[in-house]
């Protein structure tokens, strides 16, 4: 991926982790590709703050950037190798599983070669955490002709990037996309395909750390293992202890 395509990051080998349903990650495997989705899908209004706005001309018309906005999708990692809250918010009946791979793996199954536009069209960046006064000072002081004209693409991609402080905690990697040639949404359920070898992206995939019957935890392991996947297959031990006992008297 060509390095001004890259926001925010320096090393390319960086770990990164998204965790999916079981069902998901399955998909993964038969349909080899991933699903990105319409910035519209995400629930936090602040994450597109830009593509959610109206546009005033100087005559006071309003003009919506629904188009432009339909042309965007994306998908959320993180840096975050194994938290409590990251298990908790997005692996709810703790029925979910955690692939990992790298920065610079994930770039490469974005990046379409011979695309000739390539470099207005696929993303990989590091989410920025500002305040909610921040993002709304920048809305008050910038016009569109600024942005469309000091930046395009990439200025565009650099927004998706921007999220309030409260959740700094994600520690967000996102993948982005934009389809020039149809840019509508709709026409695609909200929904962009990437097409991949998920045994080459994949480095490893964890169970989660909750779930406590082995039973379950190797019918999990089985059914990975059905996919074709031959890369390592462990569970979070992030609620584990080692030690039972303690002393009775110092030594």
């Amino acid at each position: 991926m060509n390095k001004n395509n890259i926001i925010r990051i320096e090393d390319l080998d960086t770990p990164i982790y998204r965790i999916f349903p079981l069902h998901r990650v399955e998909q993964i495997f038969e349909n080899r590709e991933l699903v990105l989705v319409n910035p519209s899908m995400w629930e936090d209004p602040f994450e597109n703050f830009l593509l959610r706005c109206n546009c005033r001309t100087e005559e006071n018309e309003n003009i919506s950037l629904e188009g432009l906005a339909d042309s965007w999708f994306g998908q959320c990692w993180t840096t975050n190798a194994d938290t409590d809250a990251m298990w908790r918010i997005y692996s709810h009946d703790k029925q979910s599983i955690r692939i990992r791979t790298t920065v610079g793996k994930l770039a490469h199954a974005l990046w379409n070669e011979s695309d000739p536009n390539a470099h207005h069209k696929y993303f990989i960046g590091k989410v920025q955490y500002q305040r909610r006064e921040e993002i709304e000072s920048y809305l008050t002081n910038t016009s569109l002709y600024e942005i469309l004209f000091g930046g395009g693409s990439n200025l565009f991609a650099d927004m998706l990037l921007t999220k309030r402080s409260e959740f700094e905690h994600e520690s967000e990697i996102r993948i982005l996309y934009q389809e020039l040639n149809s840019p509508i949404a709709k026409r695609f359920n909200g929904l962009y395909r990437v097409n991949i070898d998920p045994h080459d992206l994949i480095d490893e995939i964890c169970i989660d750390p909750r779930m406590s019957d082995s039973l379950d935890v190797d019918c999990f392991t089985k059914k990975i293992e059905r996919t074709g996947y031959k890369g390592s297959i462990v569970q979070s031990d992030l609620y584990s202890i080692s030690i039972d006992t303690i002393k009775m008297k110092p030594a």
